[in-house]
């Protein structure tokens, strides 16, 4: 049985650098702004997962999100099949939220650029000026038991790390998600809150910063009698991003040599492939 920790992820309210910019982009509260930064550098450095609010994102229509993700997945499975992933040469739509959360995410990347040092436009006029944004609805059903019958334990989903740059993370009231603590190996519980999202660091920004923030393993046991819905934004590289490791940002010389340089979009499309194989033969069909 894996060990739960008493910790909690840092909560952090972004307000200052998100509702208090003027025309010129300046921060109107320099000191807030700067209390912000430190607060996310040290949750990426810490824990690489943080809470945000205060985010500027329309609650209703998150809401609204969430309500039509639900009805979707409560539909007969032959409905459902007909929006599988193997049917779309893309994987992708539109959905109302995008703009909004594309500029959270580039407001978060932001803070991070200037918490290790290298200004406020750094990411974005060198990797992340044109981001990949999927979005994902993931639905986890009810699983009080959690147990196989050889006794080991069932996962919504296993202990992974995500595989780019932040993910912006919107749960429903039911719970379930843990983050692995590094420096223990304990697992801590990140439970819905009211009004926020949690935000995690991806590989693509653990190999740029050369391993100083963190890409942390995560996974979902839904223990509960209802379903669980999530919504995750994903803010990564475009495919044709080629991520360098900064090497000025290394703790020790190992780090400055462990990760060469990757071109994003190879790089998840062999993690995307090894996961759904079926992906891949779909899409050599599409190429054809």
């Amino acid at each position: 049985m894996s060990q739960q920790s008493n910790l909690s992820l840092p909560i952090i309210d972004i307000g200052p650098i998100i509702h208090t910019t003027d025309s010129d982009g300046n921060y109107q509260d320099e000191q807030a702004a700067a209390n912000v930064i430190k607060q996310i550098g040290q949750a990426c450095e810490r824990f690489g997962f943080f809470y945000i609010k205060n985010h500027g994102i329309d609650e209703e229509l998150v809401d609204k999100l969430m309500s039509e993700g639900r009805s979707f997945f409560n539909k007969p499975l032959d409905y459902k099949n007909q929006y599988h992933m193997k049917n779309s040469k893309v994987y992708r739509g539109y959905f109302e939220l995008g703009g909004e959360l594309t500029k959270l995410g580039h407001s978060i990347m932001a803070a991070i650029g200037e918490s290790l040092g290298l200004g406020r436009d750094f990411f974005r006029n060198k990797f992340t000026s044109e981001p990949f944004i999927p979005f994902r609805l993931f639905h986890y059903p009810s699983d009080p038991n959690a147990k196989f019958e050889n006794g080991e334990e069932r996962f919504g989903v296993g202990k992974h790390q995500d595989y780019g740059c932040l993910t912006l993370l919107k749960q429903d009231n039911v719970g379930g998600l843990e983050v692995e603590d590094r420096s223990t190996g304990e697992w801590i519980s990140a439970p819905p809150l009211e009004k926020t999202f949690v935000v995690n660091i991806g590989d693509m920004l653990e190999r740029w910063t050369c391993g100083r923030y963190k890409a942390v393993p995560h996974r979902v046991k839904n223990l509960t009698n209802q379903d669980r819905l999530s919504a995750p934004f994903f803010f990564d590289p475009n495919f044709e991003c080629v991520v360098t490791p900064l090497e000025e940002l290394a703790l020790t010389e190992e780090e400055k040599t462990k990760w060469p340089p990757v071109k994003y979009g190879d790089y998840i499309l062999a993690k995307v492939f090894a996961v759904f194989p079926e992906l891949k033969s779909a899409a050599l069909k599409y190429e054809e």
